[in-house]
């Protein structure tokens, strides 16, 4: 068995021991649009979501002057692949901006998520 299966093994038995920190997320997809030339209509993709197992890690209010408060997450790269085509992350209802990526080994992915509140 290589390395990168015994991590994903272990990243996998992790999230599963840890329990309830670890809740079930919605990633919310970027919609977009491309052009179709056999019809010349262009063709917008709906909302496509995933759902995720994360972990919050920490909670701060950015600034005195806005009512924003920030978090961190921990999400397995191997569910997502890749963070930038999501723009929202939706957690027990509360919906979170996807800010930028703090890591991202390869394993696990960890950026930084906001909201206003």
């Amino acid at each position: 068995m290589s390395y990168k299966n015994t991590i994903d093994a272990n990243l996998k038995r992790a999230f599963s021991m840890i329990k309830d920190l670890a809740t079930d997320a919605i990633l919310n997809k970027k919609q977009s649009s491309s052009f179709d030339f056999s019809t010349g209509d262009s063709v917008n993709t709906g909302n496509t979501v995933l759902v995720v197992k994360a972990i919050l890690i920490n909670s701060k209010k950015a600034s005195t002057t806005s009512e924003t408060v920030s978090k961190e997450v921990m999400l397995k790269s191997k569910e997502v692949i890749d963070i930038s085509a999501y723009d929202t992350l939706t957690i027990n209802s509360e919906v979170w901006k996807i800010g930028p990526v703090i890591s991202n080994d390869g394993f696990l992915i960890l950026a930084t998520v906001f909201r206003e509140v």
